[in-house]
C-alpha cells in the first residue's frame, strides 16, 4: 500500500552492511609439496596447503605421509588467517626412504583441531578433491648415519723406518671422504696418525703411517677413538 512504501521508504537508511552471509565451505585449492631433495638428519620436509580462503586454525592438524614403510606427521607450524598454510616435518634419526615418500590417504588429519573460515564453516579436509595430489617419488629421505663395522689392523709385524703400516675401516654404507681424515695411534714414544689414503665412494677406507726415525713401541700400538677430521675433512653417505 502507499502507507508500506512510505514506511519502507522512511526506513531505507537502516545500516545492514553488518549482516553478512557466508555458506561458503572453504577448501584446498593446490598443495605445494617439498622440493625435490635428498633430506637428512634435522632437515625439514615441507608442505604448504593454499586455500580458497582465509582460514584460521586452532589446534595442530596435521599431513600424514609415508617414509620407507613408516607413517610420518607434518604438522602444522603457522598461516593462520591467511589462505596459505605451512606443514612441517623434521627428519629423525634412522629415518630413509629411497624411492621417494607417498601421502597415506587423500584427507588431512585434523588431530582435534579445527581449519574455518570467518563464517566458522569447516573447511573441506580432501587432500584431492579439487587438485590431483602431487608426486613426490624425488623426494628422498637418508638419515641413516655411517656406522664403522670392524678396523682391519696390519699384520702383525715389527714395522721399521720408511715402511707403511695400514688399517681399512670398514663401514655399513659407503662413503665420500672429503680431505684428510686421519686415525689417532699412541706410540711409546708420542701420538702419530694414520691418514687417509683411498677408498672414498665405497664402504672400506684405508687410512696409512710410515714410520719415521726415532719412534718405537714394543708392547703394541694403540688406537685412539674417534677418527681425527682436521677441519674440512668430512666422511658422508
Amino acid at each position: 500500500t502507499p502507507d508500506y512504501i512510505a514506511f519502507l521508504e522512511a526506513t531505507g537508511a537502516t545500516d545492514t552492511s553488518a549482516v553478512l552471509v557466508d555458506s561458503l565451505v572453504p577448501y584446498i585449492v593446490t598443495i605445494t609439496p617439498p622440493t625435490p631433495d635428498t633430506y637428512i638428519l634435522n632437515e625439514t620436509i615441507d608442505f604448504t596447503l593454499n586455500y580458497s580462503e582465509n582460514v584460521d586454525i586452532t589446534g595442530i592438524p596435521r599431513i600424514a605421509f609415508d617414509v620407507g614403510g613408516v607413517t610420518k606427521y607434518a604438522d602444522y607450524i603457522s598461516g593462520t588467517g591467511t589462505t596459505t598454510l605451512l606443514f612441517q616435518y623434521t627428519i629423525l634419526n634412522a629415518d630413509e626412504d629411497i624411492d621417494g615418500i607417498t601421502f597415506i590417504g587423500t584427507v588431512l588429519d585434523l588431530n582435534g583441531a579445527t581449519i574455518q573460515d570467518i563464517g566458522i564453516n569447516d573447511s573441506n579436509t580432501n587432500l584431492d578433491a579439487f587438485t590431483a595430489l602431487p608426486s613426490m617419488s624425488l623426494v628422498f629421505v637418508d638419515a641413516v648415519i655411517p656406522v664403522i663395522t670392524s678396523i682391519t689392523p696390519p699384520a702383525d709385524d715389527i714395522f721399521i723406518i720408511g715402511e707403511d703400516v695400514d688399517f681399512i675401516v670398514n663401514f655399513d654404507d659407503n662413503v665420500t671422504v672429503t680431505n684428510t681424515p686421519r686415525l689417532v695411534i699412541t706410540l711409546t714414544t708420542g701420538t702419530v696418525y694414520a691418514d687417509y689414503l683411498s677408498g672414498s665412494t665405497t664402504n672400506a677406507i684405508t687410512y696409512r703411517y710410515t714410520v719415521v726415525a726415532a719412534e718405537e713401541d714394543l708392547n703394541g700400538i694403540e688406537l685412539v677413538s674417534p677418527l681425527d677430521l682436521p677441519v674440512g675433512a668430512l666422511i658422508q653417505d
